[in-house]
């Protein structure tokens, strides 16, 4: 195991070979036929190669030497060099790489690159001598488009292709797109157009135009072969809207040049035209070239541990405010209260921009994911296509770090356990590719996030067979679980139905720890599963912990929270509206029969024995809680005390590892109040009452 004095060395000299690599890239940059750089470079990556072998980074090590041979290249062959900006792009992308391993070096991540990405790099470090003196493609005339388009064969499509954010050596990878593509049929334009799209200006998406005999689903086929293409949309367009658009790209492009040419030729004293008061006035051109550098900065880098130290500091004055508050009701006084009144506003604007600050899209994680089923319908020989759907929904950063393995977690064994084969799907009248979907929505002040495949579904005769073996309930128990009820079992630590472990799954350990990791989250997860149509793991999570606006309660004489997002509706307890089924307590609300909860009872804050409300319930109050559109539960409690905005602090105990509180605050006269996790409890109560009822053999 390398010791952190050792982790410390290998960083400071890997910075400090990274740095030295920059530098000379730098002057090569300014001096490509200076040769003695090149050979500078050669002496330092042969040094990072040995310095990250010896750290056991092999393939990073292989880069290295890859990256060597093709410093080679570029000594021995000059047209590698003066192709100048394409090459100084490639060793700087190359540089980056070494500068993500340090990045996580430093976070203490000795993460070696994957093999298959290395792989990548090496072909487009061959690929790249192939490009020097080959043009992408050749755009061709309006007229040549009419007479291609004759042959009633001939398709015309618009091809829209987004490259991975990730992609290294962006030039050679359009070459590769684009070589494809020509193969089966002829590009006749591009947007950006073709000579900036050679160059490899562009952000990360482009769009082609193609005529070809091929349907859209064959070129898809192409287009799937290439790596790191993150989406393509392939649109047929009709032949004469197709004629007219190349006519327009031509006559813009034409129209174009003439401008660049014009400007070319523009002699020095034209300039004396432009001199006003004794100053230049630019060009509209110009202006909007330089804008670029006029040295604002409209963003900056932030520690994510300044941000958490902002929301620490702000919840502090938060705690303050609610103690001044708190104080002018005892005694007060109308100017206090007023200036008070007015730091709402301002309060509640920081509150919004801190908030901001720790909002994430879900896709800066769940984008990732594709390599991942990638690699594992590889590992698999299955075929499957993932879709991501709401990935724009925002979520607290702290939370989507946390719940990014138990995402990983359900994926892996969506695509173990749940989607077949592509003969067993062709067998089974299905498309040979399978889908494994991630849809997130927010709702009731709660992310969901759904991973559904269209695979096997969960064979609950197996589920059952299982939990008879194992001793959960007796056989004729067993025969009355509904599926519900069974997909409890698949949560629990050590249940699996698989008889053998391998290095994907088997343990039956995968789902149990992933359902304690999502309730640790203050979530939830819930399994739905049709035999033969696919399996949805539901999971929900909060929004955010930071700060909430809860609804302080009384129980039992001690003093809890509720956070207000999950509250429907408050209401005195109407002993009337009390109904007993199968044991248990329900509570009418507008002719639906909701489960009840007694806080006092579930916390064991009272004795069991006058657990009656019918009885008892005078004075009570009612508090109906929203899980989603489907779930809710009555929360009683003894009294409704104020609302406000509390700080969540985590909550841990030495003596208890109950998973009901969703945090702690600190209450206007400095005491210590729980939040209640109310949809952790409505979760937990749920699944207790379909295990625990059949838990005993008969």
């Amino acid at each position: 195991m390398i010791s952190k004095d050792d982790i410390k060395l290998f960083t400071d000299e890997l910075e400090e070979l990274v740095q030295k690599s920059e530098d000379q890239i730098l002057k090569l940059e300014e001096d490509p036929s200076d040769t003695k750089i090149v050979q500078e470079l050669f002496y330092i990556f042969h040094s990072l190669k040995g310095l990250t072998g010896m750290a056991g980074m092999s393939n990073i090590s292989k880069f290295c030497h890859y990256f060597e041979t093709f410093l080679e290249k570029a000594k021995e062959n000059n047209s590698l060099m003066e192709d100048n900006k394409n090459f100084m792009d490639t060793l700087f992308e190359s540089l980056d790489i070494l500068r993500a391993v340090l990045k996580n070096v430093k976070k203490g991540v000795m993460e070696d690159i994957d093999e298959k990405f290395l792989n990548t790099i090496k072909d487009s470090f061959e690929e790249y001598a192939s490009i020097i003196d080959t043009s992408f493609f050749n755009p061709i005339s309006p007229e040549k488009v009419r007479e291609l388009l004759k042959d009633k064969k001939c398709m015309s499509y618009k091809i829209y292709i987004q490259l991975q954010s990730t992609c290294v050596f962006k030039q050679v990878r359009l070459f590769i797109i684009l070589r494809a593509i020509n193969k089966i049929g002829q590009i006749c334009w591009s947007d950006p157009a073709p000579k900036t799209l050679e160059k490899g200006l562009i952000a990360n998406d482009f769009e082609i135009y193609f005529i070809s005999q091929k349907k859209s689903d064959e070129i898809t086929k192409v287009l799937d072969e290439i790596l790191e293409i993150d989406d393509k949309i392939i649109k047929e367009i009709a032949s004469e809207k197709f004629k007219s658009l190349i006519q327009d790209f031509h006559l813009k492009w034409e129209e174009q040049q003439e401008d660049i040419i014009s400007e070319d030729f523009i002699e020095d004293d034209s300039w004396d035209e432009d001199i006003i008061d004794g100053e230049i006035k630019s060009s509209s051109i110009a202006e909007e070239d330089n804008s670029v550098y006029d040295g604002k900065i409209t963003s900056v880098k932030v520690d994510t541990e300044i941000v958490e130290s902002l929301m620490n500091y702000f919840g502090e004055l938060i705690i303050l405010k609610n103690q001044i508050v708190q104080t002018l009701k005892d005694s007060p006084d109308l100017t206090v209260s007023r200036l008070i009144s007015n730091m709402d506003k301002p309060f509640l604007d920081i509150q919004e921009r801190l908030f901001k600050l720790k909002l994430v899209k879900v896709e800066t994680t769940f984008s990732k994911y594709k390599r991942l089923v990638r690699d594992l319908s590889k590992e698999t020989d299955k075929k499957i296509k993932l879709i991501l759907v709401g990935t724009n929904v925002e979520i607290d950063r702290k939370i989507l770090e946390d719940l990014n393995p138990s995402i990983i977690q359900i994926i892996r064994n969506a695509v173990y356990h749940g989607i077949e084969t592509p003969k067993e799907r062709l067998n089974r009248k299905k498309d040979e590719v399978g889908t494994l979907k991630l849809k997130t929505y927010r709702s009731a002040g709660s992310i969901f996030i759904e991973i559904s495949d269209n695979g096997n579904g969960i064979n609950y005769d197996k589920i059952r067979e299982k939990v008879i073996k194992q001793n959960y309930c007796s056989p004729e128990v067993a025969e009355n679980l509904d599926e519900d009820s069974l997909s409890q079992f698949i949560l629990l630590p050590g249940f699996t139905t698989l008889s053998n472990a391998d290095l994907l799954s088997g343990r039956g350990m995968g789902l149990a720890i992933v359902s304690d990791k999502i309730k640790e989250l203050g979530g939830s997860l819930s399994i739905y599963s049709e035999k033969g149509v696919g399996t949805t793991f539901t999971v929900v999570v909060p929004f955010t912990r930071a700060i909430l606006k809860a609804q302080f309660i009384e129980v039992a004489g001690e003093l809890f929270a509720i956070p207000i997002e999950t509250i429907d509706h408050i209401y005195f307890l109407n002993q009337n509206m009390i109904e007993y089924h199968d044991s248990s307590m329900f509570y009418k609300v507008e002719g639906k029969l909701v489960p009840i909860i007694q806080l006092d009872q579930y916390l064991k804050l009272a004795d069991s024995n006058n657990d009656d409300l019918a009885i008892n319930g005078l004075s009570k109050i009612a508090i109906l809680c929203k899980k989603d559109d489907f779930n809710f539960s009555i929360f009683i409690a003894d009294d409704i005390l104020q609302q406000m905005d509390v700080i969540v602090k985590p909550f841990k105990s030495s003596y208890s590892n109950t998973r009901d509180i969703l945090g702690s605050t600190i209450t206007t006269d400095g005491s210590v109040c729980l939040i209640l996790d109310v949809l952790n409890i409505m979760s937990d109560q749920s699944s207790e009452n379909k295990i625990n009822q059949y838990n005993l053999i008969s």
